[in-house]
This record gives C-alpha cells, sequence and structure tokens, in this order.
C-alpha cells in the first residue's frame, strides 16, 4: 500500500502550498474546530474561492461570538 504524502501532493494545487504549516499552526495553538476553519479559510481566500471562503470564516466566527458569554469579558 502506498503511503500519501501530504507535501508532495498538494504542490499541483496552490491553495494546498502552505496547508500543512496552517495545520501544525493550528494544532500548536490547540485551537477550536471553529477557530482553525476561521484561520484555514482566511489564509487560502486569495487562491481559492475569494469572498465565498471569508464569508465561510466570517460564519465561523459569527458561531463563536454567539457561544460566548458576554459576561466573561466585561
Amino acid at each position: 500500500m502506498s503511503q500519501h504524502n501530504h507535501r508532495d501532493s498538494s504542490k499541483t494545487v496552490p491553495h494546498y502550498e502552505d496547508s500543512w504549516e496552517i495545520g501544525n499552526f493550528i494544532n500548536k495553538m490547540n485551537l477550536s474546530f471553529y477557530e482553525g476553519n476561521i484561520i484555514k479559510y482566511i489564509c487560502r481566500y486569495k487562491k481559492k474561492n475569494g469572498v465565498e471562503d471569508l464569508i465561510k470564516a466570517r460564519n465561523y466566527l459569527n458561531q463563536i461570538i454567539n457561544n460566548l458569554d458576554v459576561e466573561d469579558f466585561s
């Protein structure tokens, strides 16, 4: 069975060029699912889906905001 090397296969698709480093950053920072997706969509929007990715990032940010307890930040 062949091993899938993410770095090798990602070289052909521009929006995947930095995905390995972005994934490592998300893991090292121990970000939540929503936070990680915000970072992912912000980092790739220029190379992949433009405004659509920014809207996705905004939707995840809104989820975080909606789940916050306002008293935690007063």
